[in-house]
């Protein structure tokens, strides 16, 4: 129960239970747990474990979406924030067999310099890059203008900014519509929010998952 999936299901599925109730309180929560992300206006939408379908009209695998987060900005353009969790495991290094359709997407998406272009297309798409690509083809096929895909991970993960920043040493563009937050600072802000439900829920989160002595 310490693997990243049920921890995901731990920090998103009851703000998912809120939103039909208050969705003024869980935008407000939302815009808290990721401060960076300026255009979230309102959350309209949650799910975790998202497998957008029909997969060839995205990256023709089944590379999912731990969670996922609708919004709208201001001007009501539509908003998707991807989310990766990890806890104990890592982001993973196994390759998609399917490269044709990454590969696509990516030259027209020209925001790959040529170096990582060649090498993906030699030795396949990783996950950060396969997170990356159905984040960007979501929100091209859904007519989304503001997207991001975020990674949520203990601090003491650093492979996964390693691996981010070589990433982004490849990105002509968009390279701001990929970050990581680390788990304990989503707890951090989190937890003692006026929310009482929210607030006690991410002290629980923070006794199970950061708080070992």
């Amino acid at each position: 129960m310490l693997s990243s999936m049920p921890m995901c299901f731990n920090l998103f599925a009851d703000l998912r239970k809120m939103l039909l109730k208050d969705t003024k309180e869980v935008t407000e929560i939302v815009k808290l747990m990721f401060k960076e992300i300026d255009w979230i206006d309102q959350v309209n939408y949650i799910d975790v474990e998202f497998i957008p379908t029909p997969i060839a009209h995205y990256i023709n695998d089944k590379s999912a979406f731990d969670a996922m987060i609708l919004v709208q900005d201001k001007n009501g353009k539509k908003g998707l924030i991807s989310i990766e969790t990890k806890y104990t495991d890592l982001l993973g290094s196994n390759t998609a067999k399917d490269s044709d359709t990454k590969n696509k997407i990516v030259k027209e998406g020209k925001f790959f310099d040529e170096s990582l272009m060649s090498e993906l297309k030699e030795k396949g798409y990783k996950q950060i890059h396969r997170n990356f690509l159905l984040t960007y083809a979501y929100a091209k096929k859904n007519k989304i203008s503001n997207f991001t895909n975020v990674i949520i991970s203990p601090e003491e993960d650093k492979i996964s900014v390693t691996e981010l920043d070589e990433l982004k040493k490849h990105m002509i563009k968009l390279e701001e519509n990929i970050f990581k937050i680390s788990l304990d600072e989503i707890v951090k802000r989190t937890s003692n929010i006026k929310n009482e439900q929210f607030s006690n829920l991410m002290k629980q989160f923070q006794k199970r998952y950061l708080s070992f002595n």
